[in-house]
């Protein structure tokens, strides 16, 4: 199997000193310069997918946090750098720098850097909207005084205003979408769509959706007297609760095929719903009554249904959270029972893929075949272009791993 590795360990090297670097007014070039990746790095964090190339955060010898793109280092001027990604066919991270006792946030995108202005203040994570940039910020006070509220910049306008917060972005079919609140305190939240409100009749909206080219969201309300939460897709109203809901950061409802699929739960357990089913994989890792299956990482393989399956303890004291481990579900049946865990589901070539573990060492099976070496730890498996592309750690040293 012929692999190109970028061993990215922690190695002794003489570390250059780069004169002339900007920390509170950096120059933007994150895709017009750059500094060459050294290759060596003590950590690697977060990565995505930026023009068929992969982008990750990385943290040098010297302590510095970088991103890593197309063979160069991007941020290191700023304090951190976190989460790259793409919008408008470039790449795209958030950063900050602290001053004092001040943290000022910043997010660049190609020659373009935004930041505090006069308008608004705390730039929040980008989120691609059209192909363009759209984040949260504060308006109506000052750092100092922490009083303002935040609203929604979008192509260089201000939209939400008019409401006591907007937050949450989403895009339908390419166009804007928000949470919007109304009232002090737990006062009411609902949609709003390329300007029209959606959702009033609900109390709380919660992790909107799209699927298939359609509005999905949780919403709370009070029926007969009891507080409900309701599965809502294309404007109709399902009994079916979206579990592990809190916001769209953390979207809880997924598509596959074309469906939406979520964890839910009733007086019986919890379950995935997808496509009118409930399914609940059979507990083949405990037989203790006091850990319960829950659901992580739903996706969509080659049109089919997978997510991993772990066991929790249900009633954990602070601090204390102890599991099972878990294996995987696709397709109606169970893998990765052979390995002590199965975890972390990805496609490849139209394939099932996950990472799983024996004897304290990770390894990736496709298709139901081992196609890695063993490592002590992988993470973020990724295919770009038909090969996979994943960080691995073995011993003290990190490294990407393409196949």
């Amino acid at each position: 199997m012929k692999k190109t590795i970028l061993i990215v360990g922690v190695i002794v090297i003489i570390a250059i000193v780069i004169a002339g670097i900007y920390l509170y007014n950096p120059e933007p070039t994150p895709n017009g310069g750059g500094k060459e990746a050294s290759g060596t790095y003590t950590q690697l964090g977060r990565s995505s997918i930026v023009n068929g190339k992969l982008a990750y955060q990385a943290t040098t010898l010297t302590g510095n946090e970088v991103i890593i793109y197309d063979g160069k280092e991007y941020g290191g001027e700023y304090d951190k750098v976190y989460k790259p990604n793409e919008i408008g066919g470039k790449l795209v991270y958030s950063s900050y720098n602290k001053e004092g006792s001040e943290t000022v946030y910043y997010i660049i995108h190609g020659d373009k850097i935004y930041t505090d202005t006069e308008e608004y203040y705390s730039v929040s994570y980008p989120v691609d909207v059209n192909g363009k940039i759209a984040f949260e910020a504060y308006v109506g006070g000052t750092k100092a005084e922490a009083n303002g509220k935040s609203v929604i910049v979008y192509d260089g306008k201000i939209y939400g205003n008019e409401y006591d917060w907007a937050s949450e972005i989403f895009s339908v079919n390419g166009k804007l979408g928000y949470i919007a609140k109304e009232g002090s305190g737990t006062g009411n939240t609902f949609l709003v769509l390329d300007g029209e409100e959606i959702g009033r009749e609900y109390r709380h909206v919660y992790s909107p959706v799209v699927i298939n080219g359609k509005l999905a969201y949780t919403g709370y309300k009070q029926v007969d007297g009891d507080w409900k939460y309701f599965f809502v897709y294309d404007g109709q109203e399902f009994d079916t609760p979206v579990s592990r809901v809190g916001g769209y950061r953390s979207i809880a409802i997924f598509e596959v095929n074309g469906k939406p699929a979520f964890t839910s739960g009733d007086e019986s357990g919890s379950f995935v719903y997808y496509d009118g089913n409930e399914i609940r994989p059979a507990n083949h890792r405990t037989t203790d009554d006091s850990f319960t299956p829950v659901y992580y990482g739903i996706k969509d393989i080659g049109g089919k249904l997978a997510f991993e399956v772990r066991y929790e303890y249900c009633c954990p004291v602070m601090g204390d959270n102890p599991t099972v481990e878990g294996f995987v579900y696709y397709d109606g049946k169970e893998y990765g029972l052979e390995y002590d865990s199965a975890s972390s589901v990805f496609e490849s070539n139209g394939k099932l893929g996950y990472i799983a573990q024996d004897d304290g060492k990770e390894f990736i099976v496709v298709d139901g075949q081992v196609v890695s070496e063993e490592y002590n730890d992988i993470s973020f498996v990724k295919e770009i272009n038909g090969k996979l592309v994943y960080s691995a750690k073995k011993g003290v040293s990190y490294s990407i791993i393409e196949q």
